[in-house]
């Protein structure tokens, strides 16, 4: 179980990233987690097994900030959104597909889910099995009272925390005849601004104040998916003002349209942090820029020769690492570092190019560059040392289809500024100059254009394995990803968990031995967080909302327990 948005410091064995950070859970074993409750803001938690988060497994983590902070803004009270895409098909089949010759893409969702509700759209009025009672339950005739309800009353202004955790499209989310003022991304406090919809690519989170100030009535939110052309795929909740009549209107929100490209741009360019300095990161913008060291690293699709299978990679790199690795990459780092100090190769993987093999115009096809099978297949490794700066330029291409999608980056572990983006292909030299040192957006996901361009910038300043990945899910089982490893010689002695599999699996129902971080040190109190801060005990809140999504798989297996943590505070969760 991954804390998405949870940086560990201190507790690299806690990230949940099978492979990784530690062995898979079994069936009927359990797990302890240990960890620090911070960066402060709005997060989620999500199996990190396969695309195991497809079937649900998930859920919203709050991190409250200590009462010194000045930096949130003032509401009456807040609600959470949580949203997830969702299939008919499980995950197993999805993956089966994506790893097969010939290659089967698992398609479009059949849904999307708000809070855990939905009504698949054949079902709703005008589908093809609307009032069959052989495919949909007789809730779906009547639209409003099987949907989410957000309920408000007039006068009030709300916190709205927006998750997206699906896995493959980006959403649009809009209200209709409300604006959203955005306050907050992935944990980070910006300077506000307002947005009549605001799109969420798969793992991001925003905070965004809504004034209940329109006539008492219910007014429609929607959902539509961003970048592929999905017109029947949508979430619908409602905006229900307290003592107003519950029917809603005919019309929808004005959502943006699929294919625009330039409003998602807009969006990500007005996003600024309101006060860098707060935060640790804020040492990798003081740096001189000469003395940076930077990869350029170009996604491209491909094919393996040898079998026809069709992969992501990055450099010409398809990263195997989360597929097929026996061990966890951790403890093979902090082994190879115990043995051979830092840096040190570690056996079967591929250190990270800091530029491609080959250079070429990369918004022509691909057979003009590199061609169409892939260099190699291995799990791909960024070696840094402890308080490294470095920059990542990301360069999209086109696929093999000669398609440019949009791309959207996680990074475990760490928060990342984003110090500059564009469309074309990057200039080191003119670009450079162009990059925002002074209050460019932190965050740990962050998303690459098509045909264009995004640097961020990172201090390594968290040692551990972490995997920096594609949030698109099916992108990542093809590939596409790579693993940051800094200083693992300082790591403490590896917990039973993250040992090898096959001899040292976790004992089933045996917590006490189980914990992922029983032996690793919890830290101090994060440099960024206010000097009044203490650990506390804990605000823990557990509310899972009735399952509503009609279809022809009931979903279930959707986990919507909110977890709300106090910043500072250390947790232990158990997971069986």
């Amino acid at each position: 179980m991954h804390w998405h948005g949870i940086h560990n410091l201190g507790t690299p064995y806690s990230d949940g990233t099978s492979e990784i950070t530690q062995c898979a859970l079994g069936s009927l074993q359990s797990q302890v987690y240990r960890f620090l409750a911070y960066p402060p803001g709005t997060h989620f938690y999500h199996a990190h097994k396969s695309m195991i988060v497809a079937d649900g497994a998930s859920g919203m983590i709050i991190v409250t900030p200590n009462s010194s902070s000045t930096q949130e803004p003032t509401y009456d009270e807040e609600r959470q959104v949580f949203l997830k895409d969702w299939w008919r098909a499980t995950s197993d089949q999805q993956v089966v597909g994506l790893l097969s010759v010939p290659f089967v893409w698992v398609g479009s969702p059949d849904s999307i889910l708000v809070n855990g509700k939905a009504i698949w759209f054949q079902c709703a009025q005008g589908g093809q099995y609307f009032n069959n009672s052989n495919y949909c339950m007789p809730s779906c005739t009547n639209a409003s009272s099987s949907l989410e309800t957000i309920s408000v009353t007039a006068g009030k202004t709300y916190r709205l925390r927006i998750v997206n955790a699906g896995s493959l499209v980006i959403m649009n989310v809009a209200f209709e005849d409300h604006n959203l003022t955005v306050i907050e991304a992935d944990g980070t406090m910006i300077n506000p601004f307002v947005v009549d919809s605001l799109d969420l690519s798969p793992g991001q989170r925003y905070s965004v104040l809504l004034e209940a100030n329109q006539d008492p009535a219910a007014y429609w939110m929607r959902v539509t998916v961003r970048s592929r052309n999905y017109p029947n795929v949508t979430g619908l909740a409602v905006l229900q003002y307290t003592g107003a009549n519950s029917t809603v209107s005919t019309g929808f929100p004005g959502n943006v349209l699929w294919n625009d490209t330039g409003y998602g741009i807009s969006q990500e360019g007005m996003m600024q942090t309101q006060d860098p300095s707060l935060y640790p990161e804020a040492t990798a913008l003081r740096v001189n820029t000469s003395s940076v060291r930077r990869f350029f690293l170009v996604t491209t699709q491909a094919k393996v020769f040898s079998t026809g299978a069709l992969v992501w990679a990055v450099n010409n790199i398809s990263s195997n690492a989360v597929t097929t690795l026996f061990e966890p990459l951790i403890t093979m780092a902090y082994k190879a570092a115990k043995e051979g100090g830092w840096p040190v190769d570690i056996e079967g993987t591929v250190d990270l190019p800091e530029y491609p093999s080959t250079i070429f115009d990369y918004t022509k096809p691909l057979l003009e560059g590199p061609g169409q099978f892939v260099g190699s297949e291995a799990p791909l490794v960024l070696k840094l040392v402890k308080d490294e700066v470095v920059e990542l330029v990301f360069q999209n291409t086109r696929a093999l289809n000669n398609v440019s999608e949009l791309h959207s980056w996680h990074s475990h572990g760490h928060s990342v500024w984003v110090v500059g983006t564009g469309i074309g292909i990057f200039d080191p030299v003119k670009d450079v100059q162009n990059f925002n040192l002074v209050n460019p957006l932190l965050r740990d996901k962050f998303d690459l254009f098509p045909f264009g361009w995004t640097a961020i910038r990172l201090v390594a300043n968290n040692p551990g394995a972490w995997l920096f990945h594609e949030h698109v899910l099916p992108h990542v089982v093809m590939g596409l990803n790579f693993e940051i490893i800094t200083q693992p010689n300082e790591l403490g002695t590896p917990p039973t968990g993250a040992t090898t599999c096959i001899e040292n699996s976790l004992e089933e129902s045996n917590a006490s031995t189980d914990s992922a971080t029983s032996i690793t040190p919890i830290p101090s109190t994060p440099s960024a967080s206010p000097p009044s801060a203490t650990s506390s005990t804990s605000n823990l809140t557990s509310s899972v909302p009735p399952q509503g999504s009609h279809g022809f798989r009931p979903a279930m297996n959707v986990v919507l327990a909110v977890l709300v943590f106090s910043c500072t505070t250390v947790f232990d969760l158990f997971i069986n």
